[in-house]
């Protein structure tokens, strides 16, 4: 076919007059058909004719090849090319709609996908007109296909892109708004604004004085929303409805650069603020515990020699000596002392502990007259308590101290009586609470609530709560360390504290601890009574300080013990290896410049197999004692103690097995 299409027959027969006129036509009409096959051959588009009724092509421009890659021939050579070669998901849609547009006699469009010679898929924009015969009945299709391949990739990258963003806002934390150049909301989404209570799109309209409630144009988000109209990219913090949002804003800018609004993107960063205020308060006690497990361990030193000489002297005065008066005012000032340098231990988390398998709620259980007397007739106590609750890894000891602690404080907010609640429950904790409210590990807890109804805490005070340089009762009232023992205990057990307390309200205490599973409590050996029978055995002492080392001595040589005694870790060694009597026990100091007690105790052992060990130590530093925690069959005498408290350990330990 060739447009316009040529009259040969007409031309053939007319009279011979006219062949100059015909000539002259023929050569028009050969003009306009290299006009036409030059126009629609350049074009990027394929230009088309097909028959109505049979669907074969009759005209295919040269385009077809360079786009689609099949010679002109081949479209032209089959009634059912198109069809073939329409996408099978796009076939039966195009199909139809061709057919009924044809049947009807409209002009139509539409898009679909053909596969290329070289198996790609080809999308294309099909421009069709209807062309009809004097009755109206189709004749012909002609149409333009136009590759749209480009603009449906970007599409689709746009569409991607669009469902990437979407994904971003509806998994992070955050809202994404714009404004106009009157601080209009003209757009908001994004995961946050469901904890703002807020749906997508709910403040378009609003201006952002009206959602602030606000007419200052200083207040801090309009003042750098303002910025931003000026041209300035701005970023800072803001708490909003209770959580902390870290918020950038920019301009926005139209297609000639112009600025035509903002936009801003605020992250929920409230559990990464707290998790870094955890960190820095971390740090603090762990300074501050450092400072007061050394200041402890040298106190309770000091104590022992004081505890020690005092209990020697009582022995050597009759009963009615005006000196026991003195002393026993002394020794009584020493377990003051030792009471609280035990809350420093505590609190630095260097208390050495032998940890057992613990049920809180029998705990809590067998404290209930020692708790009445604490808190007092004005205060009713109540306990709820989970039976079967599992076991937790810890020292009874500084368990009960925890809750007596605790409720001393309830005690103390609750100044005209009120209700103290104990209750104990099994919980499993998530990853996210864990780590952010608690700073342990996900897993299995026992939950110790300790609950008040008295006076309650303002935010400020919940925050230091816990720190032994915060006061928290009237001076004169207790030492201030009795809350930082607490988080201490819990601390070097593996657990968490969370306070809940308002003004007015009263407090709980949430005391969290690992379950160490389904444990049978540890067997204790009961002390052996007063020490009256000579001792015969060789006792080796190993203590670096000069006055805790002579009044151990002193307190062994009067039970009758053969003493050898050395200052360190090396003098020990040489003193037994160059000594030819036995040793039946080794009595050392934890820790000690250049060898510890540990280590001490692992060397001697290697070549006197059956050597009994006695650990003693104001606290147990972890390079000397691992964590700080001891083998549950492990000897260990915490000081200070006295004369007698030693005398009886020593005999427990030579009347037991042989333990490192």
């Amino acid at each position: 076919m060739s447009l316009p299409e040529r009259p040969e027959a007409e031309l053939a027969a007319a009279p011979p007059e006219t062949e100059g006129e015909i000539e002259r036509l023929r050569k028009a009409v050969r003009a306009l058909e290299t006009r036409f096959h030059e126009i629609v051959g350049g074009i990027e588009a394929i230009a088309w004719e097909a028959d109505a009724a049979t669907w074969q092509f009759t005209f295919v421009s040269p385009a077809a090849e360079r786009i689609l890659g099949y010679p002109v021939h081949e479209w032209r050579g089959s009634r059912t090319f198109w069809v073939d070669h329409l996408h099978p998901e796009d076939r039966e849609a195009s199909v139809e709609l061709c057919r009924a547009a044809t049947a009807s006699g409209q002009d139509h469009e539409l898009e679909y996908r053909m596969i290329a010679a070289d198996g790609r898929a080809v999308w294309l924009r099909d421009l069709v007109r209807v062309v009809t015969d004097a009755q109206e009945r189709p004749v012909f299709l002609r149409g333009i296909l136009i590759d749209i391949t480009a603009r449906k990739e970007a599409e689709e990258a746009l569409r991607k892109n669009a469902a990437r963003y979407r994904l971003l806002l509806e998994r992070l934390p955050a809202v994404v708004w714009t404004t106009d150049r009157n601080l209009r909301f003209t757009s908001s989404e994004g995961k946050a604004l469901a904890a703002m209570g807020l749906a997508p799109d709910q403040v378009v309209g609003e201006t952002l004085f009206e959602f602030f409630d606000t007419s200052d144009p200083d207040f801090l988000p309009i003042a750098r929303h303002r910025q931003a109209l000026a041209g300035e990219t701005v970023d800072y913090e803001i708490e909003w409805r209770g959580r902390i949002f870290l918020t950038h804003v920019e301009p926005l800018r139209d297609e000639s650069g112009a600025v035509s609004g903002t936009i801003g993107v605020a992250q929920d960063v409230t559990e990464s603020s707290s998790m870094r205020e955890q960190f820095r308060h971390a740090q603090k006690m762990e300074a501050v515990g450092r400072l007061a497990g050394g200041v402890a361990h040298d106190f309770n030193n000091l104590i022992t020699a004081i505890t020690g000489y005092t209990e020697l002297a009582l022995r050597t005065l009759h009963a009615r000596d005006p000196l026991r008066q003195r002393l026993e005012g002394i020794r009584r000032a020493s377990e003051r002392a030792t009471a609280l340098a035990g809350q420093l231990l505590a609190f630095s988390r260097k208390r050495v502990v032998q940890p057992g398998a613990v049920d809180l709620s029998e705990v809590v259980a067998g404290m209930g007259d020692l708790l009445a007397r604490l808190i007092g007739e004005d205060v009713e106590l109540v306990s709820n308590l989970e039976p079967g609750l599992g076991r937790v890894r810890a020292d009874r000891g500084e368990i009960e101290q925890v809750i007596a602690n605790l409720a001393v404080n309830a005690r103390d907010a609750m100044p005209s009586g009120g209700k103290l609640v104990l209750s104990t429950r099994g919980v499993v904790l998530d990853e996210v609470p864990a780590r952010v409210h608690l700073g342990v590990p996900a897993g299995r807890y026992a939950l110790l609530a300790v609950s008040d109804t008295g006076v309650g805490m303002d935010p400020s005070t919940r925050a230091h709560l816990f720190e032994p340089d915060f006061p928290t009762k009237e001076p004169g009232k207790g030492t201030g360390l009795g809350l930082a023992t607490v988080y201490g205990i819990v601390k070097q057990c593996g657990g968490g504290v969370r306070v809940d307390s308002e003004p007015g309200k009263g407090s709980t205490f949430q005391i969290y601890l690992p379950l160490a599973g389904e444990a049978r409590p540890e067997e204790t050996t009961p002390l052996p009574g007063e020490v009256t029978d000579r001792a015969t055995e060789t006792v080796l002492l190993v203590e670096d300080e000069e006055l805790v080392r002579a009044v151990v001595h002193d307190a062994l040589a009067q039970q009758g013990y053969d003493m050898l005694v050395a200052t360190g870790g090396a003098e020990a060694i040489e003193l037994a290896a160059n000594g030819s009597r036995p040793i039946h026990l080794l009595v050392t100091d934890m820790v000690m410049p250049q060898m510890g007690g540990r280590e001490l105790a692992r060397r001697l052992s290697a070549s006197r197999p059956g050597l009994r060990v006695l650990y003693m130590s104001g606290y147990a530093d972890p390079a000397a004692s691992g964590d700080g925690l001891l083998s549950p069959r492990a000897a260990y005498l915490q000081k200070p103690f006295t004369p007698d408290e030693i005398a009886r350990k020593v005999r427990e330990v030579l009347g037991a097995a042989p333990t490192l």
